[in-house]
Order: C-alpha cells, then sequence, then structure tokens
C-alpha cells in the first residue's frame, strides 16, 4: 500500500489560527468613522500575510473589495488595480448573500467553498467592527485557506 505525503496546512492554520489572524488584524487597525480603508491597505502587497499559505482579503461595508494580500490576488489571476474595487457578487451572488448576512448580523461564518480555480476553500468571515461603537460594522475581513489536497487525501482514504 502507497502512502500519500499532504502537506498539513491544516495544523499551520487552523481555524483558531484564522480567529487569531483576522483578531490581530482587526485589533491592529483603530477602524473609526474617518477610516478610509483604501488609504490603510493598498499598496500593502508585501507584508506578512503574503508568507503565510493563506488568502485574505477585506470588504467594505457595501461588499466591495478594498484590499486583498498579494496571494489572494495571485490566486484569481488578477492584478491588484483590476480587484480593488470589484463587487463580491462578481464571484456569484452567493458570495454577496453570505457577506450581507454578516454586515447585517455582525456574526463570523465558517464555510467551504470552490473558488474560480475550482479548488477548495475553508474560509473564515468575520466583520470589521469600530473600534468605540462596536454595533457599526464597518465592513468584513476574509480569511481562506486552500484545502484541496487534504480533501483529495481524506477521499482516497475512504475509498481505500
Amino acid at each position: 500500500m502507497r502512502t500519500l505525503e499532504v502537506p498539513n496546512l491544516m495544523a499551520a492554520v487552523s481555524i483558531d489560527k484564522q480567529r487569531d489572524i483576522a483578531n490581530y488584524i482587526n485589533n491592529k487597525i483603530n477602524f473609526d468613522s474617518s477610516c478610509n480603508f483604501q488609504m490603510l491597505f493598498r499598496g500593502t502587497s508585501k507584508c506578512q500575510s503574503d508568507y503565510l499559505p493563506i488568502n485574505i482579503f477585506i470588504l467594505d461595508e457595501n461588499g466591495y473589495l478594498i484590499w486583498g494580500n498579494s496571494r489572494m490576488i495571485k490566486t484569481l489571476n488578477e492584478t491588484e488595480d483590476s480587484l480593488i474595487g470589484r463587487h463580491v457578487s462578481y464571484w456569484g451572488e452567493d458570495k454577496w448573500n453570505a457577506c450581507e448576512k454578516i454586515l447585517c448580523e455582525g456574526n463570523e461564518e465558517v464555510l467551504e467553498e470552490v473558488g474560480i480555480d475550482q479548488r477548495i476553500y475553508l474560509t473564515n468571515k468575520t466583520s470589521i467592527k469600530e473600534k468605540i461603537d462596536k454595533k457599526i460594522i464597518r465592513g468584513v475581513l476574509g480569511i481562506s485557506l486552500d484545502i484541496t489536497e487534504q480533501k483529495k487525501f481524506i477521499l482516497s482514504k475512504n475509498f481505500l
């Protein structure tokens, strides 16, 4: 019997770790009513998030993409200029519906989804709230991890 070696990315970036990253980003930035997301994130393509095996994106309160790390931009086979300002519904009405729910309710959502590259992603989306008034939601922070190889491994293991 042949053993498959699968990189253990899930251990490296678990749901708890994704939450830690989301909380870190959320807490490091002083989101107040005068916050200009585009000025805050534009031009940060070489930050530490680019070296993690995850895609990170931020949507404003209307569902428009205002920032994505370089890994996410590469995954979508786009450029930063072509992505920034695009509405999340561009990738499917279901994506907008999920984000709209987070924007309205302020809850976190963790789900598996198929990307436009036909790979499987475990995505954690959480609301970004104002620092002073936590009831005001300013956007959505999303962190996704490609779990395609893990899913293939599980399927092949179940098949054997």
